[in-house]
This record gives structure tokens, sequence and C-alpha cells, in this order.
């Protein structure tokens, strides 16, 4: 669909900003309208306009929106954190996501040993493995991100953390080779959708435990006292403090291969 901008014979905002005549078949025409500029001008301060230009060649005309969002969720990250950018969310959400899976665990395997004292059934063998499967769709960002940083002087990193900067550099990098469209904010909304799944899940748990409980305080076969379920520790994932880790695989051949071209 033709722009807004277009129809108009109005600069977008890349060419407003670079001070530049817009052409009509300027490749940033449809994806910066002159009235968002701080889209432009966060990805230009970030990746540089003629990277961007590069980029979007490199993928289907239908993907390009897509594409551009994703570098300005990523842009703005860098902006606001500029030493992990969006890998700081990454890494709070795969704490978040490893935390609620060892409260699920727990609750699971509570409910279990309460439902077969009530049945006086043998304990179940099998182990207790009810994290959702991540899917790699769209994203959605649950936060904010002030405009005022892109009237500010571009943020300096300190010398200690440069090799941190690096480190989540190249992760986004390589996430950018490997998905053109999506990069690494695929991979958050994968763990979104997985805390949000975890959530659901273990209040139903929490539900069911306590449904099991009541009937086992209620039971005339169950009304002597008896020990607090205890829960071995090798049954509840521990949390991971460590600042990221991908839980996925990037191939290191595409270091050496040309860029991705759709």
């Amino acid at each position: 669909m033709e722009s807004a901008a277009a129809r108009t014979n109005m600069p977008c905002a890349a060419c407003r900003t670079l001070r530049r005549r817009c052409k009509k078949d300027c490749i940033l025409l449809p994806h910066f309208p002159p009235s968002e500029p701080e889209k432009f001008i966060a990805v230009h301060r970030v990746f540089g306009a003629s990277n961007v230009c590069k980029m979007l060649q490199e993928v289907p005309i239908a993907d390009r929106g897509d594409a551009v969002t994703s570098m300005v969720y990523e842009a703005k990250a860098r902006l606001v954190d500029p030493v992990y950018g969006c890998v700081a969310f990454i890494a709070s959400l795969q704490r978040q996501v490893s935390e609620l899976q060892s409260a699920l665990n727990m609750a699971l395997a509570e409910a279990v040993v309460l439902r077969a004292r009530l049945s006086e059934a043998p304990l179940c063998p099998c182990p207790i493995d009810s994290q959702p499967q991540g899917q790699s769709c769209f994203w959605e960002w649950s936060g904010t991100w002030g405009e005022e940083i892109l009237a500010t002087e571009d943020p300096e990193v300190a010398i200690a953390d440069r090799g941190d900067a690096v480190t989540s550099t190249v992760y986004e990098a390589k996430a950018r080779l490997t998905d053109p469209v999506y990069s690494c904010v695929a991979f958050i909304a994968s763990l979104q959708r997985q805390v949000s799944e975890l959530k659901v899940a273990l209040a139903e748990a929490v539900v069911l435990r306590a449904q099991l409980s009541e009937a086992m305080s209620t039971s005339p076969l169950h009304s002597q006292p008896h020990d607090a379920v205890r829960i071995s520790k090798h049954r509840i994932p521990e949390g991971q403090s460590c600042v990221w880790e991908w839980r996925g695989t990037w191939g290191e051949e595409i270091t050496g291969t040309a860029d991705p071209v759709a």
C-alpha cells in the first residue's frame, strides 16, 4: 500500500533528517513517515542509514515493515542500555521462565503426592515437564521507552563495560544474520509467550494443589497428622544468575558466508 508521504510527495523522515532529496523509489519512504522522525533517528544512530538500506534490500518487500520494526526495537533498546541493549531483556525473561518453571514443578509435584495419598496409590515415577514450547512469531514490547533519549548525546560506555557491550552486540549481530527480518526480537516474543503460559499453568497448579489439600484435610482416612510434603531439590531447576544465555544455536558457518539474501 502506498504510504501517505508518497501520496503527498512529502520527504520521508530519513531523507528529511539527512537533508537529501527523497526520490519516489526511496526504499525508506514506506517505513519512516515524516510524522515519526524518532524511529529513523534511533536506527540511524545505532545502525547507520546506509546499513539500514542494505538490510532492507536483503529481505522481501512484504517483510520489510517487520524488519524495520525489529530494527527500531533493537535500536531504542541499545540507546536506553548501551551495554546490553535488548539482550538484558532476554536475560530477564529467561530468569522468569526458569523461576516459573521451578515453581510449577514444585506445585505439580506436591499435587501428585497429595493425590497419591488420597487414592492410596504409589507416586507417579514420571518426571514432571510442563514447560510450554516457545514459538518464534512476532513480538510485543511490554514496556516503554522515553523518546527524550533521542535528543541526547550518544551514550558512552565505560571501559569496564565494553567487554559486555561487545558481547551483546555480537549476540544481536548473529541474530540479525540468522533472521534478517525479526532478529533476536523473535526470541523475545518466544520467551514472553512462555512466561505468559507458565503463569497460567502455575495458577492452575496452585488451585489444584489447594483443592487436593482441602480434600486431604476433610478425608476421614487422612485425618491423622502427617509430615509436610517435601520435594527433593533435584526436581527443581535452579535459576540462572548470568547476564544472558542463548538457549538456541547459531551455526558458526554464517560468519564465513556472504550476507543472507532472501
